[in-house]
């Protein structure tokens, strides 16, 4: 098989590899069982600081947030303790707002209030988990903003290799999904629709009008022959409507007994 060939299925496998290779587990995220890498994959990975509760650490001066998408038996949401220097901060003591831009200019923003020991999102971190995230925060009254990405499952494939493999990207809606395959078969002919024509004289082909392939029909002139016997011409006509199969003869040349035409539907 021919790179140029092979193109379209490594592009396929490529795009199900950065789909697929959802191990659940968002960097910035830190889900308890997860463990998503920051950029996803096919990007460089972006060495981070991970937090006591399993969380990515934003550090800016001497205040921090540690910042995770939690969802052990709840719908993925977002959780975050507020820091000053080692020391772990009440959740009322900070305020805290993070945005999400996804995909096709999409933008979620998640606003937090107080919850046992950690501050709460107020919605579901729905997948997938892909988006460049910035993060606000004012702590014990210091404000401070973070912006990083986090790509999980994106696959970027470069253009020439992309127009190589015949890909495309247009907006989602119906289609034909197109399938071709390769099969094997046996031709027949339609059975009383076929015909072999002899001269019913012997004598000289005094002309021969069609060849193989042509299209005939019924009653039409094929050949004239002259008779030996008489020196009269006669004509010989197609039985039936049909392709010229074959074609053993050429005028100028005696018909006898073998067939000079085959005709058939």
């Amino acid at each position: 098989m021919s790179l140029r060939h092979c193109l379209p299925l490594l592009a396929f496998l490529a795009l199900l590899a950065g789909c697929g290779a959802h191990e659940h587990g968002h960097d910035d995220h830190g889900h308890d069982d997860h463990e998503h890498d920051s950029h996803g994959h096919g990007t460089h990975e972006d060495e981070h600081e991970q937090g006591p509760n399993g969380g990515r650490m934003l550090r800016e001066g001497d205040v921090a947030v540690e910042l995770k998408i939690f969802e052990d038996g709840v719908p993925p949401e977002y959780r975050a303790w507020l820091y000053r220097g080692e020391e772990r901060l009440a959740p009322a003591a900070g305020s805290l707002e993070v945005r999400l831009s996804r995909l096709g200019g999409v933008v979620d923003t998640h606003r937090f209030t107080p919850r046992g020991d950690y501050l709460l999102g107020d919605g579901v971190v729905y997948e997938p988990h892909s988006f460049d995230v910035e993060v606000r925060a004012r702590i014990d009254g210091t404000s401070a903003e973070w912006r990083y990405e986090s790509h999980e499952g994106r696959t970027r494939i470069a253009a020439a290799v992309a127009e190589e493999a015949g890909i495309r990207v247009a907006p989602a809606g119906p289609g034909v999904i197109r399938e071709e395959r390769e099969v094997q078969g046996l031709l027949t002919l339609v059975e009383g629709r076929h015909a072999r024509l002899s001269a019913r004289f012997p004598g000289p082909i005094k002309s021969l009008t069609v060849g193989v392939g042509d299209t005939v029909r019924r009653g039409q002139t094929l050949a004239t022959i002259e008779s030996n016997a008489s020196l009269g011409a006669y004509a010989i006509t197609s039985p039936i409507d049909g392709v010229v199969l074959s074609r053993s003869a050429s005028p100028g040349e005696i018909a006898g007994e073998a067939p000079l035409l085959e005709v058939a539907d």
